[in-house]
């Protein structure tokens, strides 16, 4: 058993990005990382809302569906620095590995990645992930972190779930520390060095690097919103098991307590398709208790998730809805400004993080960026229309780049060398040029 066997769950993936890792090795960094605690939700209990709430589900997995809906392309300079990036991310399956990185990241607000290494440890020949529950960063004594010179994190620790066996080899890397931050934190655990992990964040305002995803924002309305909806399925019970009341007698008919206990008897052995007769003093009746409707009481509740995920709310629902449609327009472009956003930021921590130390093993000049295209498809639309324009009006020249790279948006393969650099276009005729009638 190897040690990624031991340390990690799954192939999946990170998510986002420690701001100081872009530092250069010779960096002199005078100021200091704040180290106060705050107050925290358990990793664990945010995934137990994204796993038992719609409207979480629904919101989050909107979210990665509309980020994965964009593809992604290397660009470098060196065509053989992109063919060689191209191929190692489709052998480590990185499309597989970015939708669980995104998922992580609006779930936790963090996400941890295993940088794997060859035998001898020269060459990073794949990425794994490790599950948020269980990572934290090296903590001293007084629970905080503690940082490099660098201000980045000094080493990171993966708790050992309670029952397993650390393997022999892996004996020195065991550490004992205090993780505030995870519910199971207390407790032995194994030390993983910088060159070992990709650390990837959502939201870090201030000065903290412990991520902030998407629920944790509204997590206090959606324990209420669970409660509510819980409370509401009872009293529903209730109303569809109405009450059976009998009333016995009446001013003139006055029952003694044999002939109510009597009745109350008859009462008890009775059922839906049960017959009886009674006098007419003598009354039964179903009695139950009338529930309001649960959707307008939980709309407010459907708001703040909306806001906290950034998804506009029919998106969430998955009915209709009565925005007005201007009004869903303006936010549906904030949801793809917020998308692109991301993409960004997380384009620039792998290249940080990942693709810088892949270009120092294979002794490459330059480090490739990771771009994604417009992650909406009324953009793509427009950008169509322009260029469409600006190829009519003799402003762009369809050169050979530009096809390959229209053919790359449109999963065609690329063009056969054959075909000319630059394809000759008939411009077209206009009735007037500068000013000046043509026929004259």
């Amino acid at each position: 058993m190897g040690f990624l066997d031991f340390i990690s769950r799954g192939r999946r993936q990170e998510l986002e990005l420690v701001e100081s890792k872009a530092l250069p090795e010779d960096a002199d960094v005078i100021g200091f990382r704040n180290v106060e605690l705050g107050q925290r939700v358990y990793p664990s209990w945010l995934e137990a809302l994204y796993a038992r709430d719609a409207d979480v589900y629904a919101a989050i997995n909107h979210r990665v569906k509309t980020f994965m809906s964009s593809g992604y392309s290397i660009q470098a300079d060196s065509d053989k620095v992109k063919v060689w990036f191209e191929k190692w991310l489709a052998d480590v399956s990185f499309s597989v590995i970015l939708q669980d990185l995104v998922l992580n990241a609006g779930v936790f607000g963090n996400a941890w990645i295993e940088l794997v290494y060859n035998a001898n440890k020269t060459k990073m020949v794949g990425l794994d992930h490790l599950d948020p529950k269980i990572m934290d960063f090296g903590r001293d004594s007084n629970e905080y972190i503690m940082y490099d010179k660098y201000n980045n994190p000094l080493y990171y620790v993966q708790s050992i779930p309670e029952g397993r066996i650390v393997p022999e080899d892996k004996e020195s890397r065991l550490v004992t520390q205090s993780s505030p931050r995870l519910l199971e934190g207390t407790g032995n655990g194994l030390k993983l060095e910088q060159d070992e992990i990709a650390h990837f964040t959502l939201n870090t305002p201030g000065d903290t690097i412990d991520g902030i995803g998407w629920i944790e924002p509204c997590y206090n309305a959606v324990i209420s919103k669970c409660q509510i909806e819980k409370d509401w399925a009872m009293a529903m019970k209730k109303a569809a098991s109405p009450i059976l009341v009998g009333t016995s007698g009446d001013e003139k008919h006055r029952p003694t307590p044999t002939i109510t206990d009597k009745f109350l008897e008859e009462m008890k052995k009775s059922k839906s398709t049960s017959v009886m007769s009674l006098p007419y003093y003598n009354k039964v009746e179903f009695v139950g208790a009338d529930i309001p409707s649960l959707e307008p009481n939980l709309s407010y509740y459907v708001d703040k998730i909306s806001a906290a995920t950034g998804v506009p709310k029919p998106y969430i629902t998955g009915s209709g809805d009565k925005t007005p449609r201007s009004t869903f327009k303006g936010l549906n472009l904030g949801y793809e400004r917020d998308t692109k956003q991301l993409q960004a930021k997380i384009a620039y921590d792998v290249r940080v993080q990942i693709f810088t130390r892949l270009s120092d093993q294979q002794g490459f000049k330059e480090v490739p960026y990771l771009v994604f295209e417009p992650p909406s498809i009324e953009y793509m639309d427009s950008k169509a229309d322009r260029l469409i324009g600006y190829a009519s009006a003799g402003l762009l020249v369809p050169d050979k780049v530009t096809r390959n790279l229209i053919r790359s948006w449109e999963s065609l393969p690329d063009e056969p060398e054959s075909v000319p650099d630059i394809i000759e276009t008939k411009p077209k005729e206009t009735e007037k040029l500068d000013g000046e009638d043509p026929k004259q």
